[in-house]
């Protein structure tokens, strides 16, 4: 999903490249998404874009509430056992 992300990046259409990133987040793609988003030299382009920006901010707060689940399952899980 990122691939179309970088090739139209690389081909110098950033409108194109978002449109590719808001369709490969909407369809869940969040593997590797931290050196994609914040390492990856190909997509430096788009980091300084309002909408780069806000799927960003979408992704880290999604990934966050992804921890958060896990972690009061664990914790659900941990008394659980110990009763």
């Amino acid at each position: 999903m990122i691939t179309d992300v970088r090739i139209h990046t690389l081909r110098g259409d950033s409108e194109l490249a978002l449109q590719a990133l808001r369709s490969a987040v909407d369809e869940n793609w969040r593997s590797h998404w931290r050196f994609f988003l914040d390492v990856d030299t190909v997509l430096e382009p788009l980091r300084s874009m309002p909408e780069f920006d806000a799927i960003y901010r979408e992704i880290a707060a999604d990934m966050a509430a992804q921890l958060e689940r896990v972690k009061a399952k664990e914790t659900l899980e941990t008394s659980c056992v110990s009763d």
